[in-house]
């Protein structure tokens, strides 16, 4: 109970703390600058991605299921991995911003260089400190390292609006400040850090099969702006974006219930419990949907209020508002019911082959119909998720089906 308290009231942080950067964007911000920082986020979304794909969704797996005398091992070369895939991410990352700033603009903005590399470095590293704090069931740990974090990016946003001088640039460099500073002493502890070559090899046998769903996941989520603002207008991007953020707590709620309950369902696999797993998944889905429609109408019932707080140019978004709803309550049912195969490699290779029918389906309905209008967008990510949700679905009581599944062979 302790633990899902302090997990629900960690996202309901990072919600409210993700809402005040984008109004801050939206109120005091030049409207060029919040594109600017949509865009930036875009790879960095991929970054985190990747990074949950090869190290984070593996260590949920592997770590539970693991002997425990092993366990110090295993969470020692999380650490060490992560710490490898955060400074090589955020060098790429800085260095390929720098070429495409000199080649478009014939200049370099340091500041929005270093602040784009930080940026990339403190997102992932709080995510994965995250995740290991979860995996040692220890939500209260992460919600404390949340908490610092949030208070010291909403201290410097606060302080970029007072000074009118809240851009792209001076509002990445602040948030990679406030994410890594939690996390400073932990990194500075190099010898904690461990490179085991079996456990690396566990990781991998889980992580390269989801690097597919990786990619569409940053389609779905995160590049389609990159599409609309090609076939509709950069104006369109806002819009489909703006109604977006009223649904993200959803989203945020979503990987509360992951990091609070895949280890969970790892280790009841590794004991052949399905019957566990197929308990809590379908009572999460009920209370997940239910509260997903709660949310829903009290937003449409506040929208008139909330759409003088937007200003004049936001209005009119609560169709679209209602579409991303019923994206996210497809999206909740697809990602809990894929913890059930996220538990071996092979529930991962099954993954992949869902996620090459998504990527087809993203690929070909952004294409065909993203000229049609914003919410022709949304109707086709919601279709991506939708023909997910029935593949997964099938897998997953496929194998709560199965009385003895066996040790998971990671």
């Amino acid at each position: 109970m302790k633990a899902g308290i302090a997990s629900a009231i960690d996202q309901a942080l990072l919600s409210a703390l993700n809402l005040a950067i984008s109004f801050a964007f939206i109120r005091f911000a030049a409207k060029d600058e919040y594109g600017i920082y949509l865009l930036l986020m875009t790879p960095l979304y991929l970054a985190l991605g990747v990074q949950n794909a090869l190290v984070l969704s593996p260590i949920a797996t592997v770590f539970p299921s693991a002997p425990e005398k092993d366990k110090d091992t295993v969470y020692a070369t999380a650490v060490g991995a992560q710490f490898l895939f955060v400074s090589a991410s955020a060098v790429i990352g800085s260095i390929g911003l720098a070429a495409y700033w000199y080649f478009v603009h014939g200049e370099v903005n340091a500041v929005l260089i270093v602040g784009f590399g930080l940026a990339i470095a403190g997102l992932c590293t709080r995510e994965g400190a995250r995740t290991l704090f979860y995996t040692r069931n220890n939500a209260v740990g992460a919600l404390k390292s949340d908490f610092i974090y949030a208070l010291g990016l909403t201290i410097a946003i606060g302080v970029l609006c007072y000074f009118q001088i809240l851009k792209s640039d001076n509002a990445l460099l602040a948030t990679g400040i406030a994410a890594l500073w939690p996390y400073i002493n932990r990194y500075s502890k190099l010898s904690l850090f461990l490179l085991d070559k079996e456990v690396l090899l566990k990781f991998w046998a889980c992580g390269r099969w989801a690097l597919i769903g990786v990619l569409v996941t940053w389609i779905n989520l995160n590049a389609y702006p990159l599409i609309v603002g090609i076939s509709l207008s950069t104006e369109a991007v806002a819009d489909i974006n703006v109604a977006r953020l009223f649904l993200m707590p959803v989203g945020l709620c979503v990987t509360a219930w992951a990091n609070l309950y895949r280890p969970q369902i790892s280790g009841w696999a590794s004991q052949n419990q399905m019957k566990k797993i197929k308990q809590i998944t379908l009572k999460s889905l009920l209370w997940g949907l239910l509260l997903l429609g709660i949310f829903t109408l009290a937003v449409a019932e506040a929208y008139p209020y909330i759409q003088i707080l937007l200003g004049s140019n936001y209005h009119g978004l609560l169709p679209l508002v209602v579409l991303w709803s019923v994206f996210f309550g497809v999206s909740l049912v697809r990602n809990m019911l894929m913890a059930t195969l996220m538990t071996e490699p092979n529930g991962y290779r099954e993954l992949q082959s869902v996620s090459w029918f998504a990527l087809i389906v993203s690929m070909s309905g952004l294409w065909i119909f993203s000229s049609k209008g914003a919410g022709w967008v949304i109707g086709v990510l919601i279709a991506v998720e939708a023909v997910q949700l029935i593949l997964i679905g099938i897998k997953a009581n496929r194998r709560w089906s199965v009385t003895n599944l066996g040790t998971p062979n990671v």
